[in-house]
């Protein structure tokens, strides 16, 4: 009797701020100051030179697409471009996401590395130790280094009744699916003690009996 797959957690954030939402007049001055200071020059210069005055709004608009360009660039080379990093999602937002797209294609061990990035740089989230576990378990057959990142997230990470609960039933089917059933007899005590209070206590005591009853042939 194999427990039901219980589905995984979805994460949850909060709305990210952009920059012009929380700074916005300082967004609109950065665009149009070197447009505003080329127009200066472009006017002091004409009149110096005697030129047409229609020259300076394209002087302006030049400067303002040159000064765009070069900090643009710039932002590639610290951001995504050198550093991995980037203005607009956090590196640990971006490891996630990687890793998502990387399992999603077959790349299960370069997912899984970078889910403990991911780990390295927020401890505190079960979800990528979850998401490895599964990786191991569901994709590379790999049970007890599944077995290991499930037990992981209970100790390691910050995790709810549910996710403990999660980690815990998905830890007895990967124990109950093996050569050695056995080895889920901790899990189920635990998940007795722990839950006591919910449907989950009868169905540990079910399963814990039946493994019980293999031991003795009478």
């Amino acid at each position: 009797m194999n427990p039901e797959r219980i589905p995984p957690h979805k994460r949850h954030y909060g709305p990210r701020i952009s920059v012009k939402e929380r700074a916005p007049l300082d967004e609109h001055l950065r665009f149009w100051l070197p447009g505003v200071i080329a127009g200066g020059v472009g006017l002091v210069w004409v009149a110096w030179v005697k030129l047409p005055i229609w020259i300076v709004p394209p002087m302006a608009l030049f400067a303002i697409l040159v000064v765009r360009l070069v900090t643009g660039g710039a932002v590639w080379l610290v951001g995504e471009g050198a550093l991995g990093t980037s203005g607009g999602s956090t590196p640990y937002e971006r490891g996630f996401s990687k890793a998502e797209a990387m399992a999603m294609q077959g790349e299960y061990v370069k997912a899984i590395t970078a889910y403990q990035v991911a780990i390295a740089e927020a401890p505190e989230d079960p979800e990528p130790y979850l998401r490895v576990a599964r990786l191991y378990k569901n994709d590379l057959g790999e049970l007890d280094d599944a077995a290991f990142w499930f037990r992981r997230v209970r100790r390691d990470a910050q995790v709810s009744a549910g996710q403990d609960l999660a980690a815990s039933r998905e830890l007895i089917e990967l124990y109950l699916a093996s050569d050695d059933p056995r080895r889920a007899i901790p899990e189920l005590a635990r998940v007795i003690e722990r839950f006591a209070d919910t449907p989950e206590r009868e169905w540990a005591e079910g399963l814990l009996r039946n493994l019980k009853s293999q031991d003795d042939p009478n």
